[in-house]
C-alpha cells in the first residue's frame, strides 16, 4: 500500500542528508514534492512511498533525527494513500 508522507521541509532535508546516493531511500525521498501553502505556514514536502519504505525512512529518522519520527509513525498509522 502507498503511503503519503509529509515532512516540514527542514525535517526532510536533514534526513535526506543522512540519506547515503546510492540507495533505495534516497532515490524515494529525492522524488518528494514541494508544497507551498498560501497564508501561513512552513512548505511541506510530500514524498508516496511503500510501506515498508517509510519504515525504512521511519527507522533512519529514529536513528539519525528522532524528533521527525512521530510524524512518520502517524502517516504510517494512517496510511494515507495519496
Amino acid at each position: 500500500m502507498k503511503i503519503l508522507i509529509e515532512l516540514r521541509r527542514e525535517h526532510y532535508e536533514a534526513l535526506l542528508a543522512w540519506a547515503a546516493k546510492d540507495s533505495h531511500l534516497y532515490s524515494v525521498m529525492i522524488n518528494a514534492v514541494i508544497v507551498r501553502y498560501s497564508g501561513q505556514g512552513a512548505p511541506l514536502m510530500m514524498m508516496v512511498c511503500e510501506e515498508h519504505e517509510a519504515k525504512v525512512l521511519l527507522d533512519t529518522a529514529k536513528q539519525f533525527y528522532p524528533e521527525v519520527a512521530p510524524e512518520i509513525e502517524q502517516a504510517i498509522r494512517l496510511k494515507r494513500t495519496p
